[in-house]
């Protein structure tokens, strides 16, 4: 094991600062920070080897090796993008253990989520397995934020339209129903997470809804790019395992193999219905200090549901990392301190 990355600001930050802009300006520093944001919520897990060609080779970027190494430097150890570039030694170490010692090419890119979560890491990996990666074009990397944040298509708009005739909801806050859902099919692809994650904020979603939402979800689904399929979507897949006789696991969903548990069912919306008017009565005993404090965290559709959404809100949902100091005030990182063995 090897010590996790140090994260700096300010001064301390300078020694990594110093040397990138010397041979990349600003402007290339923030571009090939969105690029990486994009190529680590498509991919997941990625090489930085393999990182390094797409920006060389698909979007033509001017970067030398040596160039990007100390891009990667300054990264590492910045707070800059929800991503980090390190060795599995690293996201597993602790901070009393050496530092790493592996070369900068044979580190991988792994978004945040699964640094803060390492058993979410470890079944990525698993379900990625031997698939190849979705050789993705330039034209899709300049759309990222199409591509990875909301991919609307027509499968997506028929969901949308879907709950907007059964929740009576505008547009705005039906689609992000539709995006909760699919933020959570990246990390759990079944049916009923799926309606977990929109009952979140729309509990009179009722059975007889899910019922019919079943083609819905699964054509979202089946054209969606998972990281679990290394960019490929469930149909791609699919596709590939019929023309090459390869045999990958797709997440591949049969609307008419979908079942509900009418009685589990039931108490999913029971419990939904509890949360919901828990929150409403939170929200009439603190009314608009809760409310703003809420909304500078969270930009889900619950957080829109219960509060609105109020003009030039940050967008930022805030968990708690495991190389952050622990809420408990102990002055250890939370994973040597509560968060040990999460």
């Amino acid at each position: 094991m090897a010590k996790f990355p140090e994260k700096y600001d300010g001064e301390l930050l300078e020694k990594f600062s110093a040397p990138l802009s010397e041979v990349m300006s600003d402007e290339q520093r923030e571009r090939i920070t969105g690029y990486l944001e994009s190529i680590a919520d498509l991919y997941g897990v990625i090489p930085v080897r393999k990182v390094y060609d797409i920006l060389t080779q698909i979007l033509g970027e001017d970067i030398t090796e040596d160039s990007f190494v100390k891009f990667m430097e300054w990264q590492r150890h910045s707070w800059h993008g929800h991503f980090s570039m390190i060795t599995e030694d690293e996201l597993f170490g602790y901070d009393d253990e050496e530092e790493s010692d592996a070369e900068p090419f044979d580190r991988l890119l792994v978004p945040e989520v699964y640094i803060e979560f390492s058993e979410d890491y470890e079944s990525l990996v698993e379900s990625q397995a031997d698939k190849p990666y979705y050789e993705i074009t330039k034209e899709e990397l300049l759309d990222y934020e199409n591509l990875v944040e909301f991919p609307r298509n027509e499968y997506t708009e028929a969901a949308t339209e879907f709950l907007m005739k059964v929740l009576g909801e505008d547009h705005e806050t039906a689609e992000g129903h539709i995006h909760d859902m699919m933020i959570g099919l990246q990390m759990r692809g079944d049916y009923e997470s799926a309606l977990q994650d929109i009952r979140f904020s729309a509990p009179d979603f009722s059975t007889e809804n899910a019922r019919e939402f079943i083609p819905y979800f699964a054509d979202v689904k089946n054209h969606l790019r998972l990281s679990v399929n290394r960019g490929f979507t469930p149909e791609e897949l699919e596709k590939m395992n019929a023309e090459n006789g390869t045999s990958y696991v797709t997440g591949y969903v049969k609307a008419d193999e979908v079942t509900i548990d009418e009685e589990a069912d039931r108490r999913a919306i029971e419990e939904a219905t509890g949360r919901q008017d828990a929150f409403q009565r939170i929200r009439d005993a603190f009314g608009s200090d809760l409310e703003a404090d809420m909304m500078k965290h969270d930009d889900s559709a619950f957080a829109r549901t219960l509060f609105g959404t109020p003009e030039n809100t940050p967008v930022r949902v805030t968990k708690i990392g495991r190389n952050e100091p622990c809420p408990c005030g102990s002055g250890k990182k939370y994973k040597k301190c509560c968060g040990k063995g999460k």
